[in-house]
């Protein structure tokens, strides 16, 4: 059953898994492409690296440049197949705004990552993709 996104974005909003919450605005979990719904259930799931800037203040996942990109590729396919529902997270929830901090988030993006492993699951399995890219 796909998760309510409301309680995936409480479960993660104080989380301490490593430093990066000590420097972060928001966690940054999950997105809907399109269409907005409560629930998490998407049919195809992107997944970047890690927030940057606009995504940590605002709290949402691809908000940058390349995630305008990425939507203006997505609303091209929902041409064609408008019952599609595309989303995003990224498997690093939290960045920093430090310029120094980006090249550790960078050096050190195995262990960040391994460090939201859980989150990522938890969101993986809530939206039940059909599809990660």
């Amino acid at each position: 059953m796909s998760e309510s996104l409301q309680k995936h974005r409480e479960a993660w909003k104080d989380c301490g898994s490593c430093n990066l919450g000590k420097t972060r605005c928001n966690v940054v979990t999950f997105r809907h492409f399109g269409k907005k719904s409560d629930y998490m259930k998407c049919d195809v799931l992107f997944l970047g690296q890690y927030p940057d800037a606009t995504e940590d203040i605002l709290g949402k996942p691809f908000l940058g440049i390349p995630g305008l990109l990425m939507l203006g590729m997505i609303n091209f396919c929902k041409s064609d197949y408008p019952d599609i529902r595309f989303a995003g997270t990224n498997i690093v929830a939290c960045t920093t705004e430090n310029s120094d901090g980006k090249a550790t988030l960078v050096k050190n993006f195995k262990t960040y990552a391994s460090a939201c492993e859980k989150r990522l699951s938890e969101c993986i399995r809530g939206s039940e993709p059909e599809v990660i890219i």
